[in-house]
């Protein structure tokens, strides 16, 4: 909602909220002028007057005397150690969660299926779905509603894919796995390779060959470079 088009890269991004509009998105009362303009996030240490950071434990009070930071996300209950601008939150690394969402700089979507991507006779689409360029989906594979396949992932045989799930570019997701809806597996994990499986023998080792799958349940993220087999 709200998005405007970057002339300099053609992404579709949000445009900077001010100190009020950020009160009313995360619910919470707030102290100085709604009309601040709050160009991002930082860290205390590096926060300058157009950021907004915030101090998640009493602990750390003692540094804002040597910050920059336009403004901050604060309990109600340390107001007295600072006098500028602040967000008031009763658990303020829970608020500023929530703010990265406001300024989250990922690329969109497109809703298509490029040009360059290879997807076989027999799979399965939901509604706008996003496969990029490069990727691979096999037959009989199921996608979502809303599913992003990034560039160079490959999705196996038969494997499903829930809703609103994203897969980063070169993860590799093997046959017949099931991913649940609002997943998010980063670059070049491997989901669904062999286990490690052999069995002694006087002839020596004798594969094991894995029968079952992998089962990744809803609302679950897999860092980059992970297996799961």
């Amino acid at each position: 909602k709200g998005l405007r088009q970057d002339e300099s890269t053609g992404r579709r991004v949000k445009p900077m909220p001010t100190l009020g509009e950020l009160a009313t998105y995360l619910e919470l009362e707030f102290r100085g002028d709604p009309d601040t303009s709050i160009k991002g996030l930082a860290a205390l240490d590096i926060a300058k007057p157009e950021h907004l950071s915030f101090v998640s434990e009493k602990k750390h009070l003692h540094r804002l005397g040597g910050t920059q930071a336009g403004a901050l996300i604060l309990n109600p209950g340390w107001l007295e150690a600072w006098t500028g601008p602040a967000l008031l939150s009763p658990t303020p690394y829970v608020t500023y969660a929530y703010a990265t969402r406001l300024f989250d700089n990922h690329p969109m979507p497109s809703g298509l299926v490029h040009t360059a991507a290879t997807v076989a006779e027999g799979a399965q689409l939901g509604d706008r779905v996003t496969i990029d360029a490069g990727a691979n989906v096999e037959a009989n594979a199921i996608l979502g509603d809303r599913v992003w396949i990034g560039a160079g992932v490959y999705v196996g045989h038969g494997a499903t894919i829930g809703d609103d799930t994203v897969i980063k570019p070169g993860a590799v997701i093997c046959h017949a796995v099931k991913i649940g809806q609002r997943c998010t597996i980063q670059s070049n994990a491997t989901i669904g390779a062999d286990g490690f499986g052999y069995a002694p023998s006087a002839k020596g080792w004798v594969k094991i060959e894995q029968l079952a799958t992998v089962v990744i349940c809803d609302d679950v993220e897999i860092g980059a470079n992970s297996t799961v087999d």
